[in-house]
């Protein structure tokens, strides 16, 4: 009876909670995303939990984690009690570069428009080791852009490649700026330090500073403030590996049915 009783209370807040996430998903310009956090008894719960939600941090036996409206709502139908928090990427704000001349002491976040122009720059003034290649679109059409370095950066020669990429997750943007100022330092002393040049010369690197530009500057091209760990679909892209067990595309499947009866 008791559990009955408990089945028919998760039932009604399971659809309270959907109600509440379409009013507010109607005044979000993308997928809402949830931070909160909660207890487990023992970290063996870590291996399921993580294929529900996305995991964050666990501290001792105290889980931060992330989650879409359909996620949260699966993870709610384990019977979890958790606490909402304010989304780390409204915890601060930003200071904005507008201009490739604002962001020349590399204490500020480029604009959009801004990171276009740094990579551009960069092709137009080192154009014999320096070449800015579009790998693709994101969701809402933003450039996913790396640029390859190497002393024939037109020619794809029989050497090794290296390919580095950042900020997946688009609030993580502290790797962003790190790419950034990577592509900047090999080019600049690529005449300067011997083993800078040796590298460059024998090697091919691919740098590509911004994986997730959706997410990064969700709220609009002018600011990293609001930024989110999911795309504009809602979707963790280092949790959406093609995996063996769960299929090509993980986070876009539901978890086996058996778990939730």
């Amino acid at each position: 009876m008791n559990f009955m009783l408990w089945k028919i209370q998760s039932g009604v807040i399971v659809i309270i909670t959907l109600l509440i996430f379409q009013l507010v998903s109607s005044a979000e310009p993308l997928n809402p995303e949830y931070y909160f956090r909660f207890d487990i008894i023992n970290r063996s719960e870590i291996d399921y939990l993580t294929r529900v939600i996305s995991i964050d941090n666990v501290t001792g036996k105290t889980v931060h984690a992330y989650a879409n409206p359909e996620e949260l709502i699966r993870f709610q139908s384990l019977g979890y009690h958790y606490e909402l928090l304010p989304h780390p990427g409204t915890l601060y704000q930003p200071r904005m570069a507008q201009s490739r001349q604002e962001m020349r002491a590399w204490d500020k976040y480029p604009s959009y428009e801004t990171y276009l122009a740094l990579l551009n720059d960069y092709a137009t003034t080192y154009p014999s080791i320096c070449r800015l290649d579009t790998i693709g679109r994101s969701v809402q059409g933003r450039y996913l852009l790396a640029v390859k370095i190497s002393n024939n950066v037109n020619v794809n020669e029989d050497e090794p490649e290296f390919f580095l990429t950042s900020t997946m997750h688009g609030d993580e943007t502290v790797g962003f700026i790190l790419m950034l100022r990577l592509i900047e330092y090999l080019l600049v002393n690529y005449h300067i330090d011997d083993r800078l040049r040796a590298l460059i010369d024998n090697s091919a690197v691919w740098i590509n500073p911004l994986s997730n530009p959706d997410a990064t500057y969700r709220l609009g091209n002018s600011s990293v403030y609001g930024a989110t760990r999911y795309n504009a679909n809602g979707v963790d892209l280092n949790r959406n590996f093609p995996d063996p067990a769960e299929g090509e595309h993980p986070t876009a499947m539901l978890i086996n049915q058996k778990h939730w009866q």
